[in-house]
């Protein structure tokens, strides 16, 4: 098995199982294009980020898209709501990248804009209707166990309505903000 990174600035590695299934957040791959859906169980999410690796649409990393709205509101594996920004070590400044639009985000990542404006159009579109039609996230009641139940729309799928958005890396090993590395082998 090989050796599992965590997060910048610190040795352990960090289950993310609720924060990807709460509302107002996507995961894309390096194509800017979803591949599974983010509130499926752990297992069922590294599985997708493994089956979907591959060139040209590398899953591993891939980013968790997040607005302004959810920052506040939810954690982010280390990055705690309600904390400024400023407070976080220079290694967890390191894998957020913040921008006034989701096209200033894409070009600091390294996401194609054009696909990855598409992606959001279309879960934005559907989720106001409380639909998920590409992955069912929503459909089985796993989705919205970790779902917020504060929140005034349909659980887990909330479109974005704010205008500063933050991606972070997630790499199947821990599905947590960062990169890492690991053993592909899995069990069928």
């Amino acid at each position: 098995m090989g050796r599992l990174a965590g997060h910048p600035g610190e040795d352990k590695t960090r289950l993310m199982t609720f924060e990807r299934a709460l509302p107002g957040c996507i995961v894309v791959n390096q194509a800017g294009k979803r591949y599974f859906n983010e509130a499926a169980s752990y297992h069922i999410a590294g599985h997708a980020m493994i089956e979907n690796n591959k060139k040209g649409a590398s899953t591993i990393p891939s980013y968790i898209l997040f607005d302004s709205q959810y920052r506040h509101a939810y954690p982010m594996g280390p990055v705690l709501p309600l904390l400024p920004d400023w407070i976080l070590s220079s290694a967890i400044k390191s894998v957020l990248i913040k921008g006034k639009t989701w096209e200033e985000v894409a070009k600091k990542a390294g996401l194609p804009w054009a696909p990855l404006k598409e992606t959001i159009e279309n879960f934005n579109k559907h989720a106001r209707e409380g639909k998920d039609p590409e992955f069912l996230r929503g459909d089985d009641p796993y989705d919205c166990y970790y779902g917020d139940r504060r929140s005034s729309r349909t659980q887990p799928c909330e479109h974005w309505t704010r205008d500063h958005f933050t991606p972070s890396l997630v790499t199947q090993a821990t599905s947590a903000p960062m990169a890492g590395s690991l053993s592909t082998r899995t069990r069928r």
